[in-house]
C-alpha cells in the first residue's frame, strides 16, 4: 500500500510546470483527484496519461 508521502508525490508527478512557477493549492488538489481515479482499474490506463500544466478558477456567464 502506498504512503501518504507517496501518493502526494505521485500527485504532484502529474503537473508539468514549464515555466517553474510554484505549484497552486487548487492544482494539488486536482492533481490528487487525478491520482484518485488512477487508483481504479477502470481509470488506471486514461489517468496515467494525464498531465497538466496549469489550473485556473474562473466563472461562467
Amino acid at each position: 500500500m502506498l504512503q501518504a508521502s507517496d501518493v502526494h508525490s505521485l500527485a504532484l508527478s502529474k503537473i508539468i510546470k514549464p515555466d517553474k512557477k510554484p505549484v497552486t493549492p487548487l492544482e494539488e488538489e486536482i492533481a490528487q483527484a487525478i491520482i484518485d481515479l488512477q487508483i481504479h482499474d477502470d481509470w488506471s490506463d486514461t489517468m496515467k496519461l494525464l498531465y497538466f500544466c496549469e489550473a485556473k478558477v474562473g466563472s461562467l456567464c
